[in-house]
C-alpha cells in the first residue's frame, strides 16, 4: 500500500493524471495516482480554496478529506474507496452522482457533505458503515434536489447519526437489518427491498420532513423493532403517513391522535401488517377509516366529516385499586377489578355539536371511575377495589360486557408464613367479558406465589396455581404471561410472581393492552400479584381499564404499601366519514 497526498490546488482526480499527487505531504507531484491498494489524503498541503473534480476512473483504498477549504466535487459515479471514506474538514458534493464505498466516518472537524440529487452508497455490514462518529459542525445539504444514503448490506449494518439532521433519504437497500442510532432527522426513509427490517432507537425520536416509504410486498414483511425491547422507539412525520405489509413492534408512531379527540389518527399501516405489541400512533386499517382516541377532557366537538349512520363508540370503564396487605393477621391484598364495556352503534349528532362524556379514573386506593358518553347516556361502569386478605374487587358493570373480578387475596393462619398479592381483573372489551384475576389460597409454606392477571375481554382468568400462576390469556388464546414474572402481551395478563426462599423472588409481571378494536388499540389485561416476599416493589397498576393488583406481606410480617392502582378508561370513536351532502338527504 502507497500513500498519496493531493497537491497544488484544483485539478481533476482520475486513475492515471500523476500531476497533483505525491508520495508525501506537501512534496512534489508526480506521484503515481492512487490505486484501489493506496491511500489518498487531502491536507493542509493540498492548496488554497481548491475544488478538485472527482472522475469515474478515481479509486483508493482509503481517502481522507481534511482541509475546511477544499472541496471534492463528484462528476461521474465512482468507488472512491474500497475500504473507507473520512471527512474531517472540507466538502464532498455528490453533484448527483452515486459515490460508492464500504464505510464513510466523519471525524472532528468543520465539514459537508451535499448531495445535489447525489447518492452516498454504504457497502459495508458492519456497525459503523455510516459512521457519524464526530457530528459536531458536520452539515449535511440536499443542494438542488433530495438526495439518498443507501445501506445495502444484504446482512446486519448500522447507521450511525449522532443526532444530526439529514435532508436525504435513508433506504435500506440490503437484506439485512439497519440498525439507526442516535435522534437523527431525515427526509425520508425508505427500502429498496423485501423482505428487511429497521431497528430504530429507544427512548428517541426519529424525525421525518417529507414521508414515510418503507413498505413490504405480500408474504415479504418489512419489520420495524426497537432497539430495547419493550421500550418504545418513536417514528415522527407531521401529518402522518400510509404503508402496508409491516410487522411492527415497539413503535410508537407521531403525532399521536390527541388524548382529548380533537386530532385523529394519521398513521395508517393497514389490515396486511402485524401489530405485534406496544404500539402506539398508528391504525392497522386502511386509509378512510376515522378514529379518535379520548383519555382526557370532558366534551367533544363532533367533525364536520361524522357519519351518524356509520360510526362505533367503544367505551371502556377503569380498573379498581388492588387491595392492601395486613400484618396482623397476615393478609394478601385482592386484586381490583376490571373495567367494564358498553359498544354504541351509530350514534346521532350532528356536525359541530358538543358531546359531553367523561374518563373514568383508575382507581389508587379506591374503585375505578365510570366512563360516560353523552352525558351519561351511555356508561362503562369502573371496577371494584380490591379487599384485604378476601374477596377481589368486582368487575365494572358495562352495557355489553362486564369487566373481571380481582383475584381473592389470602388470610394465613400461621405468623411464620408469607401472603402474596392477587391478580388484577381485566378489563371487558369488544370479545367479551373480562378475565377474573387469579386468587391466592391459605398454604401451608413459609413463602408464597402470587397469581396471575385476568386476560382483556373475551380472554380467561389467571391462574390460581402455587407452582405455574400465568397470566390469563387474551380472546385469541394467547398473550398471558409466564409465571416467575412475566408481562402479558396484546391484553393477556401479566404471570404472578414468584417466592421459593428469601432470596428467590419475582414481582408480578404486568398486563398488556389489547388490540381488538382495528387491530390497534383495546382493554387491558390485568396485572399478576407479586411474591410474598417482595415487599420493597409496588404492586403492578392495571392498564386500559384492568384492575390494579394485590399487596403482599412477607414471612417475617413485613407488609407493602397500598395495592396497585387500577387503569385508566378511555374511549374509542371510529367512523366511516359522511359523504358529500348526505345530511341534506334526510
Amino acid at each position: 500500500m502507497a500513500n498519496r497526498f493531493w497537491v497544488g490546488g484544483s485539478g481533476t482526480w482520475d486513475g492515471s493524471s500523476t500531476t497533483h499527487w505525491s508520495a508525501t505531504t506537501g512534496g512534489t507531484a508526480g506521484a503515481s495516482a492512487p490505486t484501489s491498494a493506496d491511500s489518498a489524503t487531502f491536507d493542509s498541503n493540498s492548496g488554497t480554496s481548491a475544488t478538485v473534480t472527482v472522475a469515474a476512473t478515481a479509486t483508493s483504498s482509503t481517502t481522507t478529506v481534511n482541509k475546511s477549504d477544499i472541496t471534492l466535487t463528484l462528476s461521474g459515479n465512482t468507488t472512491l474507496a474500497v475500504t473507507s471514506v473520512t471527512l474531517t474538514n472540507g466538502t464532498i458534493n455528490l453533484s448527483g452522482n452515486t459515490l460508492t464505498t464500504p464505510t464513510f466516518i466523519t471525524a472532528t472537524g468543520t465539514k459537508t457533505l451535499t448531495f445535489n440529487g447525489g447518492t452516498l452508497v454504504c457497502t459495508a455490514a458492519t456497525t459503523t458503515a455510516f459512521n457519524n462518529a464526530a457530528p459536531t459542525n458536520f452539515t449535511v445539504t440536499s443542494g438542488s434536489s433530495v438526495g439518498k444514503i443507501s445501506m445495502n448490506a444484504a446482512t446486519a449494518k448500522t447507521f450511525v447519526g449522532g443526532g444530526t439532521s439529514f435532508p436525504c433519504i435513508l433506504s435500506n437497500d440490503g437484506a439485512g437489518t439497519l440498525t439507526i442510532t442516535g435522534a437523527n432527522t431525515f427526509a425520508a426513509i425508505a427500502n429498496g427491498v423485501q423482505p428487511t427490517a429497521f431497528i430504530f432507537p429507544a427512548s428517541t425520536t426519529t424525525t421525518l420532513t417529507t414521508s414515510f416509504s418503507i413498505t413490504g410486498t405480500s408474504g415479504n414483511l418489512v419489520t420495524l423493532n426497537s432497539s430495547t425491547a419493550g421500550t418504545q422507539a418513536t417514528i415522527s412525520l407531521t401529518g402522518g403517513a400510509t404503508s402496508n405489509y409491516l410487522s411492527v413492534q415497539d413503535i410508537a408512531f407521531a403525532p399521536l391522535p390527541t388524548s382529548n379527540g380533537t386530532t385523529p389518527y394519521v398513521w395508517f399501516l393497514n389490515t396486511n401488517s402485524t401489530n405485534v405489541s406496544n404500539v402506539t400512533g398508528a391504525l392497522f386499517t386502511a386509509p378512510g377509516t376515522v378514529a379518535y382516541l379520548l383519555t382526557s377532557g370532558t366534551s367533544w366537538t363532533v367533525p364536520t366529516n361524522f357519519n351518524p349512520w356509520n360510526n362505533t363508540i367503544h367505551l371502556i370503564g377503569a380498573g379498581g385499586a388492588g387491595g392492601a396487605g395486613s400484618t396482623t393477621p397476615r393478609k394478601g391484598g385482592s386484586g381490583g377489578g376490571g373495567g367494564g364495556y358498553t359498544k354504541v352503534t351509530n350514534f346521532f349528532s350532528t356536525a359541530g355539536s358538543s358531546v359531553t362524556y367523561a374518563i373514568g379514573a383508575g382507581g389508587s386506593g379506591s374503585a375505578g371511575g365510570s366512563t360516560t358518553w353523552a352525558s351519561g347516556a351511555y356508561t362503562a361502569g369502573g371496577g371494584g377495589l380490591g379487599t384485604v386478605g378476601s374477596t377481589g374487587g368486582t368487575g365494572g358493570t358495562g352495557g355489553t360486557y362486564n369487566g373481571g373480578a380481582g383475584g381473592s387475596g389470602v388470610t394465613q393462619g400461621a405468623t411464620t408464613y408469607g401472603a402474596a398479592g392477587a391478580g388484577g381483573g381485566g378489563a371487558a372489551g369488544p370479545n367479551g367479558a373480562g378475565g377474573a384475576g387469579g386468587s391466592v389460597s391459605a398454604q401451608t409454606f413459609t413463602y408464597q406465589a402470587g397469581s396471575g392477571g385476568g386476560g382483556n375481554g373475551g380472554g380467561s382468568a389467571g391462574s390460581s396455581s402455587i407452582a405455574t400462576p400465568n397470566g390469563g390469556n387474551n380472546s385469541l388464546g394467547s398473550g398471558g404471561g409466564l409465571y416467575v414474572g412475566g408481562a402479558g402481551s396484546l391484553g393477556g395478563g401479566g404471570g404472578g410472581g414468584y417466592s421459593t426462599s428469601s432470596t428467590t423472588i419475582t414481582a408480578g409481571g404486568a398486563g398488556s393492552q389489547g388490540i381488538d378494536i382495528l387491530n390497534t388499540i383495546g382493554s387491558g389485561g390485568g396485572p399478576g400479584g407479586n411474591g410474598s416476599q417482595v415487599t420493597g416493589t409496588a404492586p403492578k397498576a392495571g392498564i386500559a381499564g384492568s384492575g390494579g393488583s394485590g399487596q403482599v406481606v412477607n414471612s417475617t410480617g413485613t407488609a407493602g404499601a397500598a395495592g396497585g392502582a387500577g387503569g385508566s378508561g378511555l374511549i374509542v370513536i371510529t367512523y366511516i366519514p359522511a359523504t358529500s351532502g348526505m345530511f341534506l338527504l334526510f
